[in-house]
């Protein structure tokens, strides 16, 4: 009896000091975690240039009147320059090269209104890209360094997998795929300075490529429409109406009418949904000043620096045919 009591006992002990250790150790890592994830948050949004700081800055220190919002194609499509020029307002380009979907410049529009309104925010979008795509749900996590000092990025960060709630405890993960650039852009910041804002792309589209893969178009059919990006082009609405934002959506120009010759049933979805919301959608996407120019193109998606001039003047001149300038 005496030695199953002291069995018993010493099992105890073995137990509560597996116990501490285990606290101990847990301890260790969250610490670890939270001192490593601290650096790495602090280096961060200590950046001044390179494609994260264009999100940094669009959030926290604009102040510009007309803001330009989006992909590779706002970034490389729209001056800022010739638009504020002709329009009167201050003008900033904030795109993205990355593909990434409406939930950025939402995103973006969101937290910048906390504590400044643009006049106008124009969002470069190509409707069929509201579509379901698993890769739209990957790229959501480019929002991961954001979450902590605003939490509203986690609504979109929940989208990405169900356990996004418990990594996210994690401190350190939000910027394990970020060591790099956070490193390059912090240390040699001085050579980055074109990434801040508008890029043009300086080469043409030569005419041996502007004429591949001519008759060949997309399967339309396989978009499926998905409705978390419906409702997320519907936030980006909302938000806008109650901020009481000028909303321009467009599509800019591509070199020929085989990329996309028509919309899908999530591209139609999405015009619908800017239509019924008195949305302006500037659609250039076949517009025969561009079609087929390949002196204006980089690639059949991008226009290069002369196309983009041109283009520029465009906008900003149907920015002032409709009003929509400074004093107004």
């Amino acid at each position: 009896m005496m030695l199953v009591s002291l069995f018993i006992f010493n099992s105890k002990m073995h137990y509560k000091k597996f116990t501490l250790r285990l606290v101990v150790f847990l301890l260790v890592i969250y610490s670890l975690d939270l001192m490593i994830g601290s650096v790495l948050e602090f280096l961060f949004f200590k950046q001044k240039t390179g494609p994260n700081y264009q999100i940094i800055e669009s959030i926290t220190t604009n102040k510009a009147d007309l803001v330009i919002l989006g992909n590779s194609r706002a970034q490389h499509h729209y001056n800022p320059r010739i638009i504020s020029k002709k329009t009167g307002f201050s003008s900033v380009n904030a795109g993205l090269n990355g593909g990434y979907g409406i939930y950025l410049p939402t995103f973006q529009v969101e937290v910048m209104t906390i504590n400044h309104n643009p006049k106008v925010i124009i969002v470069e979008i190509e409707p069929n890209t509201l579509s379901y795509n698993k890769l739209n749900y990957y790229l959501i996590k480019v929002l991961l360094p954001y979450v902590d000092r605003y939490p509203n990025a986690y609504e979109f960060l929940k989208l990405t997998d169900n356990y996004q709630k418990i990594k996210l405890l994690s401190k350190a993960y939000k910027y394990n795929s970020l060591i790099f650039d956070i490193i390059i852009y912090n240390l040699f910041s001085n050579k980055f300075a074109y990434v801040k804002s508008f890029i043009p792309i300086q080469k043409s589209l030569n005419k041996i490529d502007s004429v591949a893969n001519i008759g060949v178009n997309r399967n339309l059919n396989t978009f499926i429409s998905d409705l978390n990006m419906e409702l997320i082009l519907k936030k980006l609405i909302y938000i806008a109406k109650i901020k009481n934002i000028k909303l321009v959506i467009v599509n800019s120009p591509i070199y020929n009418n085989e990329v996309n010759d028509n919309y899908s049933f999530a591209g139609k979805k999405a015009i619908q949904i800017m239509n019924d919301n008195k949305i302006s959608f500037w659609d250039y996407s076949n517009d025969t000043s561009f079609l087929n120019k390949y002196y204006l193109f980089s690639d059949k998606l991008h226009l290069n620096d002369k196309g983009a001039e041109l283009f520029s003047n465009i906008i900003a001149d149907r920015l002032v045919a409709e009003g929509i300038m400074k004093n107004s």
